[in-house]
């Protein structure tokens, strides 16, 4: 099963990190993917992500403090 990992900002990556190695500690089927180190440089970004969004059957936002206070760009 396909998991997105959505995050903003330094400390949500970090906790997107550790899930991404952690998931699929606890449910074998599980393939997060996670922009920062599944996306290879070069890609055109916003397509690959798209695509991604579209196959993936779980998403989780790595919400902190920092981030869910951040003003919207």
């Amino acid at each position: 099963m396909d998991v997105f990992l959505s995050w903003s900002g330094d400390t949500s990556k970090e906790v997107a990190l550790v899930l991404r190695d952690w998931l699929p500690d606890i449910i074998q089927s599980l393939k997060p993917w996670m922009s920062d180190k599944d996306l290879p440089k070069g890609t055109r970004w916003n397509a690959e992500i798209g695509e991604k969004l579209g196959t993936s059957t779980v998403g989780v936002f790595c919400l902190t403090p920092d981030n869910l206070a951040s003003p919207r760009s």
